[in-house]
Protein backbone atom coordinates (compact mmCIF):
# COMPACT_ATOMS: atom_id res chain seq x y z
CA UNK A 1 0.00 0.00 0.00
CA UNK A 2 1.43 3.36 -1.09
CA UNK A 3 0.82 6.32 1.22
CA UNK A 4 -0.30 9.48 -0.56
CA UNK A 5 1.51 12.65 0.52
CA UNK A 6 0.20 16.19 0.20
CA UNK A 7 3.69 17.73 0.07
CA UNK A 8 6.67 17.20 -2.22
CA UNK A 9 8.96 17.34 0.81
CA UNK A 10 7.41 14.12 2.15
CA UNK A 11 8.31 12.26 -1.03
CA UNK A 12 11.71 10.87 -2.03
CA UNK A 13 12.64 13.88 -4.17
CA UNK A 14 16.02 15.64 -4.31
CA UNK A 15 15.95 18.84 -2.25
CA UNK A 16 17.23 20.89 -5.18
CA UNK A 17 14.19 19.91 -7.22
CA UNK A 18 11.91 21.33 -4.55
CA UNK A 19 13.59 24.71 -4.94
CA UNK A 20 13.17 24.59 -8.71
CA UNK A 21 9.47 23.78 -8.35
CA UNK A 22 9.00 26.73 -6.00
CA UNK A 23 10.50 29.01 -8.66
CA UNK A 24 7.56 28.07 -10.88
CA UNK A 25 5.09 28.49 -8.08
CA UNK A 26 4.52 24.73 -7.78
CA UNK A 27 4.05 24.10 -4.06
CA UNK A 28 1.73 21.10 -3.75
CA UNK A 29 1.61 17.97 -5.96
CA UNK A 30 -1.36 17.32 -8.22
CA UNK A 31 -3.52 14.24 -7.76
CA UNK A 32 -1.63 12.23 -10.37
CA UNK A 33 1.74 13.25 -8.89
CA UNK A 34 0.63 12.08 -5.44
CA UNK A 35 -0.17 8.67 -6.89
CA UNK A 36 2.74 8.20 -9.31
CA UNK A 37 5.82 9.69 -7.58
CA UNK A 38 5.86 7.28 -4.59
CA UNK A 39 5.32 4.26 -6.86
CA UNK A 40 8.13 5.11 -9.26
CA UNK A 41 10.40 6.06 -6.36
CA UNK A 42 9.91 2.55 -4.97
CA UNK A 43 10.63 0.91 -8.35
CA UNK A 44 7.10 -0.08 -9.39
CA UNK A 45 5.96 -0.33 -13.01
CA UNK A 46 3.17 2.16 -13.64
CA UNK A 47 0.76 2.89 -16.50
CA UNK A 48 -1.27 6.02 -15.85
CA UNK A 49 -3.73 8.36 -17.50
CA UNK A 50 -4.27 12.00 -16.67
CA UNK A 51 -5.64 14.99 -18.52
CA UNK A 52 -3.34 17.48 -20.23
CA UNK A 53 -1.97 20.04 -17.80
CA UNK A 54 -2.14 17.87 -14.67
CA UNK A 55 1.63 17.39 -14.33
CA UNK A 56 2.32 14.01 -15.94
CA UNK A 57 5.86 14.95 -17.01
CA UNK A 58 7.00 15.93 -13.51
CA UNK A 59 5.16 12.89 -12.14
CA UNK A 60 7.79 10.63 -13.71
CA UNK A 61 10.78 13.01 -13.96
CA UNK A 62 10.96 13.94 -10.27
CA UNK A 63 11.22 10.42 -8.78
CA UNK A 64 13.37 8.96 -11.56
CA UNK A 65 15.90 11.81 -11.66
CA UNK A 66 16.09 11.76 -7.84
CA UNK A 67 16.83 8.05 -7.97
CA UNK A 68 19.56 8.54 -10.60
CA UNK A 69 21.23 11.30 -8.58
CA UNK A 70 21.45 8.99 -5.57
CA UNK A 71 23.42 6.36 -7.48
CA UNK A 72 25.28 8.42 -10.09
CA UNK A 73 28.89 7.81 -8.96
CA UNK A 74 28.85 4.03 -9.22
CA UNK A 75 27.04 4.00 -12.57
CA UNK A 76 29.39 6.54 -14.15
CA UNK A 77 32.33 4.28 -13.33
CA UNK A 78 30.59 1.35 -15.06
CA UNK A 79 29.61 3.37 -18.14
CA UNK A 80 33.20 4.41 -18.90
CA UNK A 81 33.90 0.79 -19.81
CA UNK A 82 31.39 0.84 -22.71
CA UNK A 83 31.98 2.10 -26.26
CA UNK A 84 28.46 2.95 -27.41
CA UNK A 85 25.99 5.16 -25.57
CA UNK A 86 23.99 3.21 -23.00
CA UNK A 87 21.66 5.51 -21.13
CA UNK A 88 20.17 4.72 -17.75
CA UNK A 89 16.91 6.58 -18.39
CA UNK A 90 15.20 6.71 -21.81
CA UNK A 91 12.01 8.61 -22.64
CA UNK A 92 10.26 7.67 -25.90
CA UNK A 93 7.83 10.19 -27.41
CA UNK A 94 5.87 10.15 -30.68
CA UNK A 95 6.83 13.64 -31.89
CA UNK A 96 9.84 15.93 -32.13
CA UNK A 97 8.00 18.71 -30.31
CA UNK A 98 7.07 16.60 -27.29
CA UNK A 99 10.63 15.23 -27.07
CA UNK A 100 12.02 18.77 -27.04
CA UNK A 101 9.48 19.83 -24.40
CA UNK A 102 10.49 16.93 -22.13
CA UNK A 103 14.19 17.76 -22.61
CA UNK A 104 13.47 21.37 -21.59
CA UNK A 105 11.88 20.16 -18.34
CA UNK A 106 14.85 17.87 -17.67
CA UNK A 107 17.29 20.75 -18.16
CA UNK A 108 15.18 22.94 -15.89
CA UNK A 109 15.39 20.42 -13.05
CA UNK A 110 19.04 19.51 -13.57
CA UNK A 111 20.18 23.12 -13.35
CA UNK A 112 20.16 22.42 -9.62
CA UNK A 113 23.40 20.48 -10.13
CA UNK A 114 25.23 23.79 -10.37
CA UNK A 115 24.41 24.19 -6.68
CA UNK A 116 25.78 20.74 -5.88
CA UNK A 117 22.47 18.89 -5.53
CA UNK A 118 24.02 15.62 -6.71
CA UNK A 119 27.24 16.10 -4.81
CA UNK A 120 29.00 17.72 -7.75
CA UNK A 121 28.37 14.71 -10.02
CA UNK A 122 26.24 15.95 -12.91
CA UNK A 123 23.68 13.92 -14.81
CA UNK A 124 24.07 14.30 -18.58
CA UNK A 125 21.09 14.40 -20.91
CA UNK A 126 20.69 14.40 -24.70
CA UNK A 127 17.86 15.16 -27.09
CA UNK A 128 17.65 12.66 -29.97
CA UNK A 129 15.14 13.76 -32.62
CA UNK A 130 14.69 13.28 -36.32
CA UNK A 131 15.13 16.90 -37.38
CA UNK A 132 18.79 16.97 -36.24
CA UNK A 133 21.81 15.74 -38.18
CA UNK A 134 22.29 12.06 -37.34
CA UNK A 135 26.11 12.17 -37.62
CA UNK A 136 26.22 14.98 -35.07
CA UNK A 137 23.99 12.97 -32.78
CA UNK A 138 26.25 9.92 -33.04
CA UNK A 139 29.25 12.08 -32.12
CA UNK A 140 27.37 13.58 -29.19
CA UNK A 141 26.42 10.14 -27.89
CA UNK A 142 30.06 9.00 -28.07
CA UNK A 143 31.42 12.14 -26.45
CA UNK A 144 28.82 12.75 -23.74
CA UNK A 145 27.69 9.16 -23.08
CA UNK A 146 24.48 10.63 -21.56
CA UNK A 147 22.65 9.21 -18.55
CA UNK A 148 19.29 10.43 -19.88
CA UNK A 149 17.95 10.39 -23.43
CA UNK A 150 14.68 11.94 -24.59
CA UNK A 151 13.80 11.31 -28.20
CA UNK A 152 11.17 10.52 -30.78
CA UNK A 153 10.47 6.90 -31.70
CA UNK A 154 11.82 6.86 -35.26
CA UNK A 155 15.24 8.38 -34.51
CA UNK A 156 15.78 6.23 -31.42
CA UNK A 157 14.98 3.14 -33.48
CA UNK A 158 17.33 4.22 -36.27
CA UNK A 159 20.29 4.75 -33.93
CA UNK A 160 19.66 1.50 -32.05
CA UNK A 161 19.52 -0.46 -35.33
CA UNK A 162 22.85 1.13 -36.32
CA UNK A 163 24.33 -0.07 -33.03
CA UNK A 164 25.04 3.49 -31.88
CA UNK A 165 22.55 3.37 -29.03
CA UNK A 166 22.50 0.50 -26.55
CA UNK A 167 20.15 -0.26 -23.65
CA UNK A 168 22.42 -2.51 -21.58
CA UNK A 169 22.54 0.01 -18.69
CA UNK A 170 18.84 0.90 -18.82
CA UNK A 171 17.15 1.37 -15.44
CA UNK A 172 14.07 3.42 -16.34
CA UNK A 173 12.00 3.44 -19.53
CA UNK A 174 9.11 5.88 -20.08
CA UNK A 175 6.63 5.99 -22.96
CA UNK A 176 5.02 9.44 -23.13
CA UNK A 177 1.75 9.75 -25.07
CA UNK A 178 1.76 5.97 -25.17
CA UNK A 179 -1.54 5.75 -27.03
CA UNK A 180 0.04 7.41 -30.08
CA UNK A 181 3.12 5.20 -29.90
CA UNK A 182 0.98 2.09 -30.43
CA UNK A 183 -1.27 3.64 -33.07
CA UNK A 184 -1.40 2.25 -36.60
CA UNK A 185 1.39 4.27 -38.20
CA UNK A 186 3.85 3.80 -35.30
CA UNK A 187 3.06 0.32 -34.05
CA UNK A 188 5.60 -1.54 -36.22
CA UNK A 189 8.44 0.79 -35.18
CA UNK A 190 7.36 0.51 -31.56
CA UNK A 191 7.42 -3.29 -31.74
CA UNK A 192 10.91 -3.22 -33.26
CA UNK A 193 12.33 -0.77 -30.70
CA UNK A 194 10.87 -2.73 -27.78
CA UNK A 195 12.38 -5.89 -29.26
CA UNK A 196 15.85 -4.29 -29.27
CA UNK A 197 15.39 -2.96 -25.72
CA UNK A 198 14.30 -6.39 -24.48
CA UNK A 199 17.28 -8.02 -26.19
CA UNK A 200 19.83 -5.61 -24.68
CA UNK A 201 18.38 -5.62 -21.16
CA UNK A 202 18.06 -9.41 -21.11
CA UNK A 203 21.66 -9.83 -22.23
CA UNK A 204 22.80 -7.43 -19.49
CA UNK A 205 20.61 -9.09 -16.86
CA UNK A 206 18.60 -5.92 -16.23
CA UNK A 207 14.92 -5.46 -15.48
CA UNK A 208 14.16 -1.74 -15.99
CA UNK A 209 11.27 0.07 -14.35
CA UNK A 210 8.69 0.91 -17.02
CA UNK A 211 6.16 3.75 -17.02
CA UNK A 212 3.65 4.72 -19.70
CA UNK A 213 1.41 7.76 -19.64
CA UNK A 214 -1.12 9.56 -21.77
CA UNK A 215 -4.23 11.66 -21.51
CA UNK A 216 -6.18 8.57 -22.65
CA UNK A 217 -5.04 4.95 -22.75
CA UNK A 218 -7.75 2.47 -23.69
CA UNK A 219 -7.70 -1.27 -23.09
CA UNK A 220 -6.42 -2.07 -26.58
CA UNK A 221 -3.44 0.28 -26.15
CA UNK A 222 -2.68 -1.29 -22.78
CA UNK A 223 -2.59 -4.77 -24.28
CA UNK A 224 -0.19 -3.70 -27.02
CA UNK A 225 2.10 -1.96 -24.54
CA UNK A 226 2.13 -4.89 -22.15
CA UNK A 227 2.97 -7.40 -24.88
CA UNK A 228 5.86 -5.20 -26.05
CA UNK A 229 7.31 -4.11 -22.71
CA UNK A 230 7.34 -7.32 -20.72
CA UNK A 231 8.48 -9.89 -23.23
CA UNK A 232 11.41 -10.84 -20.97
CA UNK A 233 9.45 -11.05 -17.75
CA UNK A 234 5.84 -12.19 -18.04
CA UNK A 235 5.56 -12.37 -14.23
CA UNK A 236 5.69 -8.56 -14.06
CA UNK A 237 2.37 -8.33 -15.92
CA UNK A 238 0.44 -9.10 -12.74
CA UNK A 239 2.31 -6.39 -10.82
CA UNK A 240 1.49 -3.47 -13.14
CA UNK A 241 -0.15 -0.48 -11.47
CA UNK A 242 -2.89 1.09 -13.58
CA UNK A 243 -3.61 4.58 -12.25
CA UNK A 244 -6.17 7.16 -13.33
CA UNK A 245 -6.22 10.71 -12.05
CA UNK A 246 -9.21 12.22 -10.28
CA UNK A 247 -8.28 15.55 -11.89
CA UNK A 248 -9.91 14.38 -15.14
CA UNK A 249 -13.37 14.97 -13.71
CA UNK A 250 -12.35 18.35 -12.29
CA UNK A 251 -11.07 19.51 -15.68
CA UNK A 252 -14.20 18.30 -17.44
CA UNK A 253 -16.27 20.49 -15.14
CA UNK A 254 -14.10 23.53 -15.88
CA UNK A 255 -14.09 23.13 -19.67
CA UNK A 256 -17.08 23.84 -21.88
CA UNK A 257 -17.48 21.27 -24.68
CA UNK A 258 -19.28 21.82 -27.96
CA UNK A 259 -20.03 19.15 -30.56
CA UNK A 260 -20.31 20.53 -34.09
CA UNK A 261 -21.51 18.21 -36.83
CA UNK A 262 -20.42 18.80 -40.41
CA UNK A 263 -20.23 17.01 -43.73
CA UNK A 264 -16.70 16.17 -44.77
CA UNK A 265 -16.75 18.52 -47.77
CA UNK A 266 -17.91 21.45 -45.61
CA UNK A 267 -15.61 21.01 -42.61
CA UNK A 268 -13.32 23.92 -43.51
CA UNK A 269 -16.34 26.19 -44.08
CA UNK A 270 -17.83 25.14 -40.74
CA UNK A 271 -14.53 25.86 -39.03
CA UNK A 272 -14.31 29.33 -40.55
CA UNK A 273 -17.91 30.03 -39.52
CA UNK A 274 -17.12 29.03 -35.96
CA UNK A 275 -14.03 31.21 -35.81
CA UNK A 276 -15.96 34.13 -37.29
CA UNK A 277 -18.70 33.70 -34.68
CA UNK A 278 -16.18 33.53 -31.84
CA UNK A 279 -14.49 36.66 -33.17
CA UNK A 280 -17.80 38.53 -33.23
CA UNK A 281 -18.41 41.88 -31.57
CA UNK A 282 -18.76 41.97 -27.80
CA UNK A 283 -20.54 45.01 -26.35
CA UNK A 284 -18.77 46.85 -23.57
CA UNK A 285 -20.36 49.08 -20.95
CA UNK A 286 -23.92 50.36 -21.07
CA UNK A 287 -23.72 51.89 -24.50
CA UNK A 288 -24.80 49.32 -27.13
CA UNK A 289 -23.05 51.33 -29.82
CA UNK A 290 -19.59 50.69 -28.39
CA UNK A 291 -18.15 47.30 -29.13
CA UNK A 292 -14.80 45.60 -29.11
CA UNK A 293 -13.72 42.91 -31.55
CA UNK A 294 -12.33 39.89 -29.72
CA UNK A 295 -9.22 38.00 -30.82
CA UNK A 296 -9.67 34.28 -30.29
CA UNK A 297 -6.63 32.01 -30.22
CA UNK A 298 -7.46 28.45 -31.25
CA UNK A 299 -5.63 25.15 -31.58
CA UNK A 300 -7.02 22.95 -34.35
CA UNK A 301 -6.17 19.25 -34.19
CA UNK A 302 -6.31 16.88 -37.15
CA UNK A 303 -5.63 13.16 -37.39
CA UNK A 304 -3.21 13.37 -40.34
CA UNK A 305 -0.48 15.70 -41.61
CA UNK A 306 -2.23 16.12 -44.96
CA UNK A 307 -5.44 17.19 -43.23
CA UNK A 308 -3.51 19.78 -41.21
CA UNK A 309 -1.91 21.12 -44.39
CA UNK A 310 -5.31 21.35 -46.11
CA UNK A 311 -6.98 23.16 -43.20
CA UNK A 312 -4.04 25.58 -42.94
CA UNK A 313 -4.10 26.38 -46.66
CA UNK A 314 -7.87 26.98 -46.64
CA UNK A 315 -7.69 29.30 -43.63
CA UNK A 316 -4.84 31.29 -45.15
CA UNK A 317 -6.66 31.45 -48.48
CA UNK A 318 -9.58 33.13 -46.72
CA UNK A 319 -7.23 35.57 -44.95
CA UNK A 320 -7.47 33.92 -41.54
CA UNK A 321 -4.24 34.40 -39.57
CA UNK A 322 -3.00 30.83 -39.08
CA UNK A 323 0.27 28.91 -38.74
CA UNK A 324 1.06 25.19 -38.89
CA UNK A 325 2.84 22.89 -36.47
CA UNK A 326 3.04 19.42 -38.02
CA UNK A 327 5.55 17.03 -39.57
CA UNK A 328 5.54 18.47 -43.08
CA UNK A 329 5.80 22.09 -41.96
CA UNK A 330 9.16 23.77 -42.48
CA UNK A 331 11.56 24.34 -39.59
CA UNK A 332 11.07 28.13 -39.70
CA UNK A 333 7.29 27.72 -39.72
CA UNK A 334 7.44 25.41 -36.68
CA UNK A 335 9.65 27.85 -34.76
CA UNK A 336 7.29 30.74 -35.53
CA UNK A 337 4.24 28.73 -34.48
CA UNK A 338 5.80 27.67 -31.18
CA UNK A 339 6.54 31.33 -30.44
CA UNK A 340 2.98 32.37 -31.29
CA UNK A 341 1.42 29.86 -28.89
CA UNK A 342 4.03 30.02 -26.13
CA UNK A 343 1.91 32.44 -24.10
CA UNK A 344 -1.51 30.99 -24.93
CA UNK A 345 -3.23 29.98 -21.70
CA UNK A 346 -6.83 29.89 -22.91
CA UNK A 347 -7.20 27.45 -25.77
CA UNK A 348 -10.22 26.61 -27.89
CA UNK A 349 -10.13 23.31 -29.73
CA UNK A 350 -12.37 22.39 -32.64
CA UNK A 351 -12.84 18.87 -33.89
CA UNK A 352 -15.68 18.51 -36.41
CA UNK A 353 -17.22 15.10 -36.76
CA UNK A 354 -17.06 13.37 -40.13
CA UNK A 355 -19.94 11.21 -41.31
CA UNK A 356 -20.89 9.75 -44.66
CA UNK A 357 -22.19 12.18 -47.22
CA UNK A 358 -25.54 11.75 -48.92
CA UNK A 359 -25.17 10.84 -52.59
CA UNK A 360 -25.94 13.72 -54.89
CA UNK A 361 -28.92 13.44 -57.20
CA UNK A 362 -28.05 12.74 -60.80
CA UNK A 363 -29.67 15.22 -63.11
CA UNK A 364 -30.93 14.25 -66.52
CA UNK A 365 -28.64 15.77 -69.20
CA UNK A 366 -31.64 16.62 -71.39
CA UNK A 367 -33.40 18.53 -68.63
CA UNK A 368 -30.17 20.35 -67.72
CA UNK A 369 -29.67 21.40 -71.34
CA UNK A 370 -33.27 22.55 -71.58
CA UNK A 371 -32.87 24.80 -68.54
CA UNK A 372 -29.84 26.46 -70.07
CA UNK A 373 -31.76 27.45 -73.24
CA UNK A 374 -32.70 31.08 -73.61
CA UNK A 375 -36.43 31.99 -73.96
CA UNK A 376 -35.98 32.78 -77.64
CA UNK A 377 -34.26 29.45 -78.27
CA UNK A 378 -37.10 27.59 -76.54
CA UNK A 379 -39.70 29.19 -78.86
CA UNK A 380 -37.76 28.02 -81.88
Amino acid sequence: MIALNDNFSDMKIASGFLKRLEERGIIAPTDIQKKIIPRLASGQNVFFTSATGTGKTFAYLLPILSNLIDSISQENAEKKKTHNASARFVIVAPTLELSAQIKTEIDFLLETDSAGVSGGKKLKSSLIIGSANIDSQIEELKRANPDIIAGNLNRLLMLSKMGKLKFSALEFLVFDEADRLVSGDMLDDMNELCGIINRDTKKAGRNPVIAACSATINKKCMEKLLSNCFENNKNELEKINFIESDDNEILREKIEHWAIFSEKRRKDQTLRSLLAALNGNVHEGKSPGKSKKTKVKALIFTSKNDDALFVLSRLQHHHVSAAGLFGKAGKQAKTTTRFLFFRVFSIITFQPRVFSEKPERKRCPAKTAKKRLTPSAREK
